[in-house]
């Protein structure tokens, strides 16, 4: 059956995208200055940034004059924005810097790419994308430290699959499958609230994500979340037009119409939240995680059962 591509971005609407295109317009924007160019430069980004939600406003209450609340509002944020960042300005610096000489000190370094690599701006299902690289070579890039530095990828990977916003999603499950997974997992957004589409594992999806960032083991999490299920489908490839794709195909259009080709593996039907070593969880599960390597050619680096730190099964004793 034919799935129709609606173009649709998601957003928090907190002005994250208004901000990072004043940054491609290279237009300064300067943390704490009083002076009169720098009030002007905040005014007009906080203009833009409010330009939307004041046009909503303008239609849910029509006594209110347009232009009114917009100066009323990026007068009051300039005023806030300026405030904030007279604060933050002793703590601005080069944080490349610090962050390289902290590695050639020795010391160990964390860094965590926000959202997913189907969401990366170049690599994702743009334009349902967010506005940065969150792949490993976003590191370069947003943190300003050489790819040579890098010595562990850890791509973490939820044991079934979900989805904010528009986009192709060849394993979402619009139906009572799909809202089990939702209200087992908690599954809406943090800062939204709404709910999160959800459906099986697409390990295309992971494969493909652990050939942009190099990924070397899989942080599989929420494992625990499909103690309750009778079986359990993984997504291995897509049927398209009579052929069979093992891999993500370049077409945006394609992969909304693709028909996804399942394996299916039985439940473990037990609770594994107090499980501790990676040999005590139940043979089914393990079955599928095996599976998930075998899939991706990505080994198994952590098993979560849980969100608790001790909840946690470290299997590579190499992965920090």
């Amino acid at each position: 059956m034919s799935k129709k591509l609606t173009v649709m971005v998601s957003s928090t609407v907190y002005g994250v995208e208004e901000l990072l295109d004043r940054v491609v317009q290279r237009v300064p924007a300067p943390v704490g200055e009083a002076n009169a160019p720098a009030r002007a430069m905040i005014f007009d980004s906080v203009y833009d940034t409010y330009r939307g939600v004041v046009t909503y406003v303008r239609v849910v209450d029509g006594e209110l004059n347009h232009r009114e609340r917009i100066r009323m509002m990026s007068t009051r944020a300039t005023h806030e924005l300026l405030e904030v960042g007279v604060k933050l300005k002793p703590y601005v610096a080069n944080t490349s810097l610090i962050l390289n000489n902290a590695l050639d000190d020795g010391k160990t370094v964390l860094f965590e790419g926000g959202q997913a690599t189907m969401l990366d701006i170049d690599y994702g299902t743009y334009p349902y994308v967010t506005a940065s690289h969150p792949i490993s070579g976003g590191v370069g890039i947003g943190a300003g430290v050489a790819p040579q530095k890098i010595d562990k990828v850890v791509g973490i990977v939820k044991a079934y699959c979900t989805r904010v916003g528009e986009g192709p999603f060849p394993t979402e499950q619009l139906n009572a499958i799909g809202d089990k997974i939702r209200e087992e997992g908690h599954e809406y957004g943090v800062v939204t609230g709404r709910p999160r589409r959800t459906g099986w594992l697409d390990a295309c999806v992971v494969r493909y994500a652990g050939i942009l960032s190099g990924i070397d083991y899989m942080a599989v999490t929420r494992l625990d979340i499909l103690d309750s299920f009778d079986e359990i489908k993984m997504c291995t490839g897509y049927k398209y037009q009579g052929k069979l794709l093992n891999e993500i195909p370049a077409s945006l259009k394609v992969l909304a119409e693709v028909e996804p080709v399942y394996e299916t593996f039985p439940g473990w039907k037990t609770d594994i939240t107090k499980v501790r070593k990676y040999e005590d969880l139940p043979e089914n599960a393990k079955k599928y995680l095996t599976r998930m390597a075998e899939v991706t050619g990505i080994g198994l680096g952590i098993v979560s059962v849980g969100p608790n730190r001790d909840e946690t099964i470290v299997i590579a004793k190499d992965i920090f």
